[in-house]
């Protein structure tokens, strides 16, 4: 039985209760570093009542300094300590952030970078990645599913409508795939869509169901299969090399029942000694852990990104062991998603690619001299060591026999292909700055156009002509070269938007995507790859000719004909010409590259360019698309010539045999 209640104590041998605390302000006007809770200032201590309890001797002891510490005052304090570490960290994250490319830019959907990762925040269009401390489980998302304007992409609008979570997507593409034997074009839908979905510009939400990682492993080990036996130099198997970049890996560590288990043992404490991270924790928990063994998306490899910003952001001090568990774990992750660095996959996959072991050694040292170099050598020695690494591993890779190896050995092809841009653009750096000879420009031309002849990059006939200039460019013949490699890159880009650009419309009309996204995803494509820095390097070989030869400064970018009114205006803006007087023929005073023919209106059918213009620039491509014939011009005497035409009726006729 209970002990009885003790007798009431003489009112002047008991402490008086202490004031209430002030009610506090709410968390989000606390200033950024809370004061300490100051103790009372000691006063007389009464006598000690016999037989009190521990409360009643606690509140009785005026020197003791937690005396008038209320769980009110405790929970407002550590709400302030939460506050002043998030602002921190949010000042932090924003001095650090890349400042974002323009949405006309080149590389829209991102360049490779040095050592070849991808970075899903840097490219990521889908909602804002919150950090959560208790469980959040939200199904609904946007999006529009209109079957009647899918065309042959019904079956992918369909199973984007049926399929909240990236794991039905991945699984409504598998079956998609395998069910059939896939037509480039729906394998170039397919690639875009899955773009669409990483990016986020297609939404994935929960479907209410937990599905651990492996499920979608397991879908993308059987579209990986049924990509993989396509015909190699077909339009259909260089579709499928969009597609495997945007597939998962499936590892016998991630097909296992239980895969990336670390992110539970760190959400339960590993590396936290002291608890100093419980704070931390619970929004690993509830954003990252609980969600990606629940219903795995793209959106966990960014907050995972945003987490680790999180905890290395300066001024911050978590427990090193912690943070480092969480660096292996970002590791695992960016492996799952197939989002590892260059450097990191060869590694990985070397040793089960007997034969190709040296060729990837010495490719790993060339790359490492030239990223740490400006220089058109070095980056042209690493090139040579590129090509010779990225043959090594096709000539491997049919005898490879384990499907995940396969897959890394196909998706490490892939990404020395993709760095091969980085390399050559040093040596058109260089160039540019006048530090790179027509010599060195003819080498990298060559190395670009053997890049483009191997693994399937592109279709056989363009393989062949990749091959041709391959041939002009190791016999030092610049301008047969330069020619024959501006003739290729544009016959290139044209493949990409005669593939691409009506899956991308079509697909973006049908689902709902944002119009900017739809319309720069060909250009995106065609200038994140070695085919943009073909056509650059031609571009620099043809203009050396003409300025050593002192041909006409004329230079065609689009070829047609166009007649029209013509017109001067210093830029191609809304309303600088009257649309009521058209067609018209502009000529522009200049141009920054990122502008649109549009932009001047319906009424402009020619563009002649007062300086000289990339042939695969943003403005160039757009008017490709739209058919307005475009050139440049460098020589002073014809700009003026044409400009004394103003506002007379002309011709302009342009071809890479000249313009008129």
């Amino acid at each position: 039985a209970p002990p009885p209640p003790p007798a009431p104590l003489p009112s002047a041998l008991v402490s008086p209760t202490p004031p209430a605390a002030p009610p506090l302000a709410p968390a989000a006007s606390i200033p950024p570093t809370p004061p300490p809770i100051a103790p009372p200032t000691p006063a007389a201590a009464p006598p000690t009542p016999v037989s009190q309890g521990p409360k009643a001797r606690m509140l009785a002891d005026a020197a003791n300094p937690f005396r008038d510490i209320t769980m009110d005052s405790l929970q407002a304090h550590r709400q302030a300590e939460v506050a002043a570490r998030e602002q921190a960290a949010a000042a932090a994250a924003a001095a650090a952030a890349p400042v974002a490319a323009p949405v006309n830019g080149a590389h829209v959907n991102g360049a490779p970078s040095t050592d070849g990762a991808q970075s899903f925040s840097s490219a990521w269009q889908g909602h804002s990645v919150d950090f959560r401390t208790s469980k959040h489980e939200k199904g609904d998302r946007p999006g529009r599913w209109d079957e009647g304007q899918a065309g042959i992409y019904g079956e992918l609008v369909a199973c984007d409508r049926d399929s909240p979570s990236w794991r039905q997507k991945l699984q409504g593409v598998q079956h998609i795939l395998t069910s059939q034997t896939p037509s480039a074009e729906l394998l170039a839908g397919t690639a875009v869509y899955l773009y669409w979905v990483s990016t986020g510009a297609i939404h994935c939400a929960e479907d209410g169901t937990h599905y651990r990682p492996n499920h979608h492993a397991n879908a993308a080990r059987e579209t990986y299969q049924a990509l993989e036996a396509l015909p190699s130099g077909s339009a259909s198997f260089a579709a499928a090399r969009r597609v495997h970049t945007r597939l998962p890996a499936f590892t016998a560590e991630l097909t296992k029942a239980e895969p990336l288990t670390r992110i539970r043992d760190i959400a339960h404490g590993k590396g936290d000694k002291h608890g100093k991270c419980r704070e931390v924790r619970q929004e690993i928990k509830h954003t990252i852990q609980n969600k990606l063994h629940r219903c795995a998306g793209p959106e966990d490899l960014v907050a995972t990104e945003k987490m680790l910003a999180k905890l290395t952001a300066p001024g911050t001090d978590y427990p090193e062991e912690f943070v480092n568990e969480f660096r292996i774990f970002y590791r695992e992750l960016q492996e799952f998603f197939n989002a590892s660095g260059l450097e990191d996959r060869l590694e990985q996959v070397s040793p089960a690619l007997g034969g190709a072991q040296g060729a990837i050694a010495t490719f790993l040292t060339a790359k490492r001299a030239a990223d740490s170099s400006t220089g058109a050598n070095e980056a042209l020695a690493a090139l040579v060591a590129l090509q010779a690494a990225r043959a090594a591993v096709l000539h491997e890779l049919p005898s490879v026999q384990d499907l995940s190896v396969k897959q890394s050995a196909r998706l490490a092809e892939i990404g020395l292909e993709e760095y091969a841009f980085v390399l050559l653009s040093k040596v058109v750096g260089a160039a540019e700055a006048n530090a790179a000879s027509a010599d060195e420009l003819c080498r990298a031309l060559g190395s670009c156009a053997e890049v483009i002849a191997q693994g399937g990059v592109a279709t056989d006939e363009r393989a062949g002509e990749a091959r041709h200039v391959a041939q002009l460019a190791a016999s030092n013949d610049a301008p047969a070269a330069g020619a024959a490699a501006r003739s290729l890159a544009g016959n290139l880009a044209d493949d990409a938007e005669n593939l691409y650009g009506p899956s991308a419309r079509t697909l973006g009309s049908a689902l709902g995507i944002e119009q900017r996204i739809v319309d720069v995803y060909v250009e995106s494509d065609v200038r994140g790859s070695v085919v943009y820095q073909l056509g650059r390097l031609a571009d620099l070989l043809l203009r050396a000719e003409r300025t050593q030869t002192g041909a006409a400064q004329m230079d065609c970018l689009v070829a047609g004909e166009a007649v029209g009114v013509l017109r001067c205006v210093d830029r191609l803006a809304p309303g600088c010409v009257p649309a009521e007087e058209g067609p018209h023929v502009c000529v522009v005073a200049a141009a920054d590259g990122d502008e649109e023919v549009g932009m001047a209106g319906g009424s402009v059918m020619g563009v002649v360019l007062c300086h000289d213009m990339p042939h695969l620039s943003h403005l160039a491509l757009r008017a490709r698309q739209e058919g307005v014939v475009t050139v440049t011009c460098e020589d002073a005497v014809r700009i003026g010539q044409m400009r004394a035409l103003e506002g007379t009726p002309v011709r302009l006729a342009a071809s890479a045999g000249g313009v008129e």
